[in-house]
């Protein structure tokens, strides 16, 4: 097998890895917005911007619960 091509398993802890990046992320930017809008009533991108950050987290952990339930499967083919 070539070393360089990406195998299953490795595909799937590179979506964890993008997922858990991307929660972080959004996380950061909820926190700013956060306090944008608390020291001077923000923008219209902050306000905009908060509206969306939980859903692009909640998108970024539903990735993680279904790589999870991947590599469960997978245990289980090998078991």
């Amino acid at each position: 097998m070539n070393p360089s091509s990406p195998t299953a398993g490795t595909s799937v802890y590179a979506a964890i890895y993008a997922a858990n990046s991307g929660m972080t992320r959004s996380e950061k930017a909820l926190d700013q917005d956060a306090d944008k809008i608390a020291s001077s009533g923000g923008t219209v991108e902050s306000l905009v911007d908060a509206a969306i950050q939980p859903e692009v987290f909640a998108a970024s952990a539903r990735v993680v619960k279904s790589t999870n339930g991947m590599t469960d499967s997978s245990f289980d083919v090998l078991a």
